[in-house]
């Protein structure tokens, strides 16, 4: 079960990534910060990491594991050679007791449709 719900928000999010005009521009322009927007942000790589922070979380990044990853990520591949992107959706405890249903990936992809 847990497995299922991993996949279809992998899928929701390479669905969002899919969706957004590309205009061909190599390199990443994250910092380290809590958000990164390079797939919002038209940059195509050929490497794109879309990491979803923990609860809790500030930004779309996150504030340990997203920041790290993202520096090694750009670090071993040469900052021309990733884009970094963040999801932004509801990381609260209350948002993961309630499984999602008050701003999941559902939810995220209603707002963006309308």
């Amino acid at each position: 079960m847990q497995l299922t719900g991993q996949l279809s928000y992998l899928l929701y999010a390479a669905s969002i990534a899919a969706a957004v005009p590309i205009v061909k521009r190599a390199g990443t322009s994250y910092n380290g910060g809590t958000t990164a927007n390079d797939v919002e942000n038209g940059v195509c790589a050929p490497i794109t990491l879309i990491f979803a922070r923990g609860s809790t979380e500030p930004g779309t990044m996150g504030s340990s594991v997203g920041p790290a990853l993202a520096k090694a990520l750009i670090s071993s591949q040469g900052a021309d050679g990733v884009a970094i992107q963040g999801v932004d959706y509801t990381a609260t405890i209350a948002s993961n007791i309630d499984q999602g249903r008050e701003g999941g990936p559902g939810k995220h992809i209603q707002k963006r449709g309308a």
